[in-house]
């Protein structure tokens, strides 16, 4: 599909376990998306008019566009496994609560843009990065909002702290690259290390 809407009311099940949107996907009315086990492939914004509209299951959604993207869910969305493969830049409107495990939030390429929105999940969630940039502007709590124990996955890319006043980093993690924006304080809550040293 190019841009796909769901709108209406009732499920919408996907026939197969791979959808591809390469433009805009939007849930209207008080349609239910199915994720099931499936992945879809977003290449545009994704908005949904709130969270009952997205049952997302054990499914993966994949932002993989090539230029600038949203996500945005009346009272934010909840995700189970969230990839960023595509180069350009995906911005949090709203917040967004990961369910899943391992390789719960993905990336690989591009800028997954938080602004002050929440970005957490469940106390297993893994944040894996092998590149692509995280950018984090939340103030008032410690970032990444993972929770996770010992450690996250982080192979590549870059975690930018671009906050407009005092934000925390997460102690206790191995870090690959670090980058401090924007204005306030930037500290942090224990002992890092780093896998470029």
């Amino acid at each position: 599909y190019t841009h796909l809407t769901l709108s209406g009311s009732g499920n919408k099940t996907p026939a197969y376990t791979t959808l591809n949107a390469s433009g805009n996907l939007l849930i209207t009315g008080s349609a239910i998306l199915v994720g099931a086990s499936n992945t879809f492939n977003v290449g545009g914004n994704w908005t949904n008019y709130g969270t009952a509209g997205f049952a997302e299951s054990t499914s993966t959604v994949n932002f993989n566009g090539t230029g600038a993207q949203t996500i945005n869910t009346t009272g934010g969305e909840d995700f189970y496994i969230v990839q960023k493969s595509g180069t350009g830049t995906t911005t949090l409107a709203s917040g967004v609560i990961l369910g899943g495990g391992a390789s719960s939030l993905n990336i690989s390429a591009g800028v997954l843009d938080a602004s002050t929105f929440t970005l957490s999940g469940t106390a297993s969630t893994t944040l894996v990065m092998s590149g692509g940039t995280l950018k984090l502007a939340k103030l008032g709590t410690t970032l990444p909002e993972f929770i996770i124990t010992p450690n996250y996955n982080l192979t590549g890319g870059t975690i930018e702290l671009n906050g407009t006043g005092n934000q925390v980093l997460r102690g206790t993690r191995t870090y690959n690259n670090l980058t401090f924006s924007n204005s306030g304080t930037k500290t942090l809550s224990s002992t890092l290390a780093f896998n470029n040293p």
